[in-house]
């Protein structure tokens, strides 16, 4: 292993030596609820300057972002990502603070970076940008800084995510996890932070093309999930067991504590997409499933089909309330909410027989009226009858036959009385004796014994008449006869049946349905007229939605480029006028652009010396001449510098490169003020070339390169030693410092207030003299302008490097320390500590 990077064996092939490939590069000798909005910061760097290239940093971010916005509901305006060249400090800092003004208080926020880290002696951890040098920490991006982001930024949730070396040190020691219900941990404020590995751990890359180990287990793990909410906990739980149980690193999962932390938890909640939540609509076949597609996607794909899957169902909820009533009344009542219904042959057919005289309808038969009793107000006094002769035998037998036929004619009725109840219920077909029953949802048809004479295989039937009888099967209506073998198609009743219920429902789907069946139907030419329309009017629809989506989405960032944008994309759009009036508000209230530095330039990538020494900012002195700028170009091919000639417009700031070849190059700058030394100009500046994140591409006929330089103050150091008197030259050896009781003492170091700046930032590196390799770094912040570094004396060949660095807040950087020498500048100054002189 070297300089932190795993150097596999010479045999291996070349496959596995970028498999191999890890994300870390330390010193040497310290290897060890509803209406919310999701935001996604993205930051994946594989092609790095000056540090080992990683093969699937970018392709990690990308991933977890389209599954995000795939399953979990993150919409692809509210995502942020910078790769490669794009991510460089300064890009990094200016998205971060973006993200202050964008995310409101009921947002919840994903910053994912993947890519190199650094651990420094005192366990410090840094994220290290596509343009930082090697032992230059001040490019890299502090763990301290992030943590100072994610306590500024106001949303309700805020999780960080680090697939990086070392990315554990953003952990305060100690944390723990909160025990509440997943409401409770949704609606508590929550700051987390789920790490690839450990403080002091350095982290596998993958297989080229693929994943990273602790990547693709927290894709693994999302993509698998069917809860509808996911806490982070259980998340980071299952990501530590699935990448532990396959390679050699160990995940963290926990809050951070003192930047707003409350008890809470990210949750994940699970966005099932419209097609998945429709196949489910369709297995679960309710109505209470179709209206929750129709909520949630109420001009979706399937919302036609889920309006007639809802008909349907109640269609034939209505047909068993009917038959359990079975009454002429409840039928009718079915006819009148479903006039082309499922049922709408049973249930004529039904109302016929119920309607015919002497039927007899199922259900409770009417009360019998029951005769008022009366009581008599005296008794009735009793009668002797006269009795009667006895009547002749003639009369007797004629008497005798007439009893004889009216017992005969109880008898028929009783039997005619038993045979209609026990018919209750069946629909008789005329002049055949065959009655249609249903068995399973089939119809068929049997005799007046029961036996089954066509057996149940129709869809819907009407009973026989006159011999034959009309039946629908496999979507096709035809006649039967009596022995069931089809004798006529009926195409046309089927045809006017499916055109009615088009017509009444009136959408696409049952239109493009209707058509499907018959496309050479009477109604063909209706439905694709109608088809037309709505397809003009859908189409319509859609437009007006995105242009509104777009317009609360500028109106929520509320500022030029966002009104600009939704007038490039909808130039007709509904908000056009209004989005011009709030773009000539936001420029009269925009302050006056302050002039712009120096720029040298495009997306260029090259070692940069420092340089600009002078009283005012760089570029806007008008008196510069391109004396004061040395520019190479070096062939990446040829490795040899270019023999070019430029130009300094002194009104713009800009130098321009002339006549460059198409090719490719990497520039080498060095910048000079031209002024002269002047150890009382507290309040000089320098300046340095920031942001190069790729070699310079030349295309053919291109003229003119620019890049912006950063101006920051000159920090003005004035003890142990005075910065700004002019030294020797660079490559002296390390001046002489006292522990304490001699001067110059190294006991305290006290520097002049930078303008604007309200903290300060020291290191001090212990670095080996014979190889130049830190041995261990003290860092010190603060708001005050001296520290007691308390430094031992040096031993052997060592010595102490001292730099020191101003910031605004939390991240604007407006101070640099910088040597001044006879023959250029130093970053650093650096000191021998010793206990008294000889």
């Amino acid at each position: 292993m070297k300089n932190g990077i795993l150097m596999p064996d010479p045999g291996q092939n070349d496959k596995t030596n970028k498999e191999n490939l890890i994300r870390g590069i330390p010193m040497e000798g310290h290897l060890g609820k509803d209406g919310e909005t999701s935001w996604f910061f993205g930051v994946g760097i594989n092609a790095y300057v000056h540090f080992p290239r990683l093969n699937n940093a970018v392709k990690d971010v990308k991933d977890v972002a389209i599954l995000l916005q795939d399953q979990y509901g993150l919409d692809p305006e509210h995502t942020i990502l910078l790769f490669d060249e794009a991510a460089t400090r300064d890009n990094i800092i200016i998205e971060l603070d973006h993200l202050k003004g964008l995310v409101a208080p009921d947002d919840k926020l994903i910053v994912y970076y993947s890519g190199h880290g650094h651990l420094d002696s005192s366990k410090k951890g840094f994220w290290i940008p596509v343009d930082a040098e090697r032992e230059n920490t001040a490019h890299y991006i502090r763990n301290s800084t992030i943590r100072d982001y994610i306590e500024d930024i106001s949303s309700r949730h805020t999780l960080i995510i680090s697939d990086s070396c070392f990315s554990g040190a953003l952990f305060v020691r100690g944390a723990s996890r909160a025990d509440f219900a997943i409401e409770e941990l949704e609606q508590r404020p929550s700051r987390w932070a789920l790490c690839s590995g450990r403080h002091d751990e350095q982290v596998f890359d993958g297989e080229p093309g693929k994943n990273s180990p602790f990547t693709e287990s927290v894709l693994d793990i999302l993509r698998s999930n069917h809860l509808p909410k996911l806490n982070v906990a259980k998340l980071a739980d299952r990501v530590i067991e699935l990448t532990r149980a396959n390679y050699q690193q160990l995940p963290e999962g926990n809050p951070l504590y003192g930047v707003g932390h409350k008890g809470g938890q990210y949750v994940f909640k699970l966005r099932a997409s419209e097609e998945n939540l429709w196949e489910r609509c369709q297995q679960e076949n309710t109505i209470a499933s179709f209206n929750a597609y129709l909520d949630q996607f109420p001009s979706g794909r399937f919302a036609d089909q889920a309006l007639l899957c809802i008909r349907e169902l109640e269609d034939e909820n209505k047909w068993q309330e009917v038959r359990q009533v079975d009454q002429v009344y409840a039928y009718r009542d079915y006819l009148r909410r479903f006039p082309e219904g499922k049922y709408e042959l049973e249930t004529r057919a039904r109302m016929k027989q119920l309607e015919q005289p002497g039927s007899f309808a199922k259900g409770r038969p009417p009360a019998p009226v029951q005769k008022k009793e009366t009581t008599p107000s005296s008794p009735e006094p009793q009668r002797v009858e006269k009795r009667k002769p006895l009547p002749s035998s003639s009369s007797w037998r004629r008497n005798l036959v007439i009893g004889i036929g009216l017992m005969v004619a109880l008898f028929i009725g009783i039997w005619i009385i038993r045979l209609a109840s026990r018919n209750q219920g069946k629909v008789e077909s005329e002049n055949t004796g065959l009655e249609l029953f249903e068995s399973g949802g089939k119809y068929g048809y049997r005799d007046q014994s029961g036996k089954e004479i066509i057996a149940p295989r129709f869809e819907a039937a009407e009973p026989f008449q006159n011999g034959y009888a009309l039946v629908k099967k496999d979507g096709q209506a035809f006649l039967i006869d009596t022995n069931g073998d089809c004798v006529a198609d009926c195409p046309e009743e089927l045809d006017k049946t499916a055109w009615a219920k088009a017509d009444r429902l009136d959408n696409l789907d049952t239109y493009k349905a209707y058509l499907k069946e018959f496309p050479n139907g009477q109604f063909s030419s209706e439905a694709r007229g109608r088809i037309t329309q709505l397809e003009v009017e859908l189409q319509r629809d859609q437009a007006a939605r995105r242009d509104q989506q777009a317009w609360e989405t500028a109106k929520k960032k509320n500022d030029i480029t966002a009104y600009e944008n939704y007038q490039q994309k909808f130039p007709s759009g509904r908000y056009y006028n209004q989005s011009q009036e709030q773009i000539e508000v936001l420029k009269k209230s925009r302050r006056p652009e302050e002039p712009k530095p120096l720029t040298l330039g495009t997306t260029i990538t090259g070692r940069v010396l420092y340089g600009g020494y002078g009283a005012t900012p760089i570029g806007v002195i008008s008196s510069y001449s391109n004396a004061n700028a040395e520019i190479n170009l070096m062939d990446v091919e040829l490795r040899q510098n270019l023999s070019i000639e430029y130009d300094y417009d002194p009104q713009t700031g800009h130098y321009s490169i002339n006549n460059v070849p198409a090719g490719k190059y990497t520039p080498f700058i060095t910048i000079q003020s031209g002024y002269p030394f002047n150890k009382n100009s507290g309040g000089d500046y320098i300046s340095f070339l920031s942001g190069l994140n790729e070699d310079i591409i030349v295309a053919p006929n291109d003229k003119t390169i620019n890049r912006d330089l950063k101006v920051v103050h000159s920090i003005h150091l004035k003890r142990p030693m005075d910065n700004q008197k002019e030294r020797t030259f660079a490559n002296a050896p390390p001046e002489i410092l006292y522990r304490q009781g001699f001067n110059p003492s190294a006991e305290v170091f006290e520097w002049d207030p930078v303008p604007e700046a309200t903290r300060y930032n020291v290191r001090i590196l212990l670095t080996d003299g014979a190889t130049g390799n830190n041995i261990d770094t003290k860092s010190f912040e603060t708001t005050e302008t001296s520290i007691r570094p308390g430094l031992e004396v040096n031993q052997g060949n060592t010595y102490y490097m001292f730099n020191i660095e101003a910031y605004k807040g939390s991240s604007n950087y407006v101070g640099d320390f910088t040597n001044y020498y006879k023959n250029g500048f130093g970053g650093w100054f650096l000191f021998k500590v010793l206990e008294k002189p000889n």
